[in-house]
């Protein structure tokens, strides 16, 4: 009972967030992935730290914004990665690779930058305990969605 109350106030938290929209070019099919993954998400970060709903109220627009920042920033960082490899149509000029890998290497270190903000800012609002949760439950999130993808990958080929 407990965990259903935390994961329908943190829904109730989140959902609102995600009802603004996104971007012009995901909506549609996208959209409605994208907050079928959020949905996951928030079930999947909610059993795994065990948030009672007091910390699932401040925690969750803490995470929302942090997630939001780490998106932009690695938006950034594979723009340049996309300028290096030429797929904006032309291979770049020595020039140019230095300066798009000078700017990657920056925007991997704004990366950084932006969990550095973050952390003490988890810290003041959850147990240490459960901070440490946030960094393993989003990398077995991830993996989680990266093996569902190779498994529907696997099924279309049969």
């Amino acid at each position: 009972m407990k965990k259903l109350l935390t994961i329908a106030i943190s829904l109730a938290i989140v959902l609102p967030a995600l009802a603004q929209g996104g971007h012009p070019q995901h909506r549609g099919n996208r959209g409605d992935w994208e907050k079928r993954i959020q949905s996951e998400k928030i079930a999947f970060f909610t059993s795994e730290l065990d948030l009672t709903p007091e910390e699932a109220q401040v925690f969750w627009p803490l995470y929302n914004q942090y997630w939001k920042d780490c998106m932009e920033a690695h938006k950034n960082t594979m723009s340049y990665l996309r300028l290096m490899s030429g797929k904006g149509g032309e291979k770049p000029t020595e020039t140019k690779m230095t300066e798009y890998t000078d700017s990657y290497v920056n925007a991997l270190a704004e990366e950084g930058k932006v969990l550095e903000k973050y952390y003490p800012e988890f810290k003041k609002v959850l147990p240490i305990e459960k901070v440490g949760r946030i960094f393993i439950a989003e990398d077995k999130f991830r993996m989680k969605m990266i093996h569902g993808i190779k498994e529907r990958s696997y099924k279309g080929k049969m």
